[in-house]
């Protein structure tokens, strides 16, 4: 199954204000990374996740906000980042959003390796 905008709003209504171009875009960016003879039976549903964590991503960016939140305040507002080492910048960067940890679950499946097209 070819996923489409429609399947995306439906899994994450968050985004349904999400720009229909954009998405699509996104989800052929993310079809791109993610080979069906790796993915089998999980392909939809880690395109879906993937084109979620890239779309929020791109949001955060553009709010000026980028990394791991490590901590916060609230009272006189304060923000602090965590520096990812560099065996673990794979796994900050799905860290970063709800969608990306819930991608990088799904690569946790029998034959998925992040990043390597068999």
């Amino acid at each position: 199954m070819a996923i489409t905008y429609a399947d995306f709003v439906e899994r994450f209504p968050e985004f349904s204000s999400a720009d229909e171009e954009l998405i699509e875009a996104l989800i052929g960016r993310a079809a791109l990374q993610l080979p069906e003879s790796a993915w089998g039976i999980l392909l939809d549903e880690g395109l879906l996740y993937l084109t979620a964590h890239i779309y929020a991503r791109s949001l955060r960016s553009a709010s000026g906000i980028e990394g791991v939140v490590a901590s916060k305040s609230v009272g006189d507002t304060s923000v602090s980042f965590a520096t990812p080492g560099l065996i673990s910048r794979a796994s900050s960067y799905y860290a970063s959003t709800k969608y990306g940890q819930e991608f990088a679950m799904l690569t946790i499946g029998p034959s998925i390796q992040i990043g390597v097209v068999q």
